[in-house]
């Protein structure tokens, strides 16, 4: 990279890199995911990827899904 060229941030972070940008805990960030706050992308099997732009909509709407959970009714729960 030249001094002229700015520095591109890449469009899919890994957990650890998002936990980073978040000042949390990776195992933190794992839970946002599993509670659905934190969207992500799984690639192959198992690695997790997470979009830049909707770190940064999670981090803008208050640590919340923002707009998208709320237009998603919940899950039904089982029956007891």
């Amino acid at each position: 990279m030249t001094a002229t060229t700015p520095a591109r941030s890449p469009l899919l972070l890994t957990v650890r890199e998002a936990a980073d940008q978040l000042r949390c805990t990776t195992w933190h960030t794992y839970r946002l995911i599993q509670e659905g706050l934190l969207p992500c992308v799984r690639l192959g099997g198992r690695a997790l990827r997470i979009d830049r732009r909707a770190l940064e909509d999670f981090v803008t709407a208050g640590g919340t899904a923002g707009a998208a959970a709320a237009a998603q009714p919940p899950a039904p729960r089982p029956a007891a």
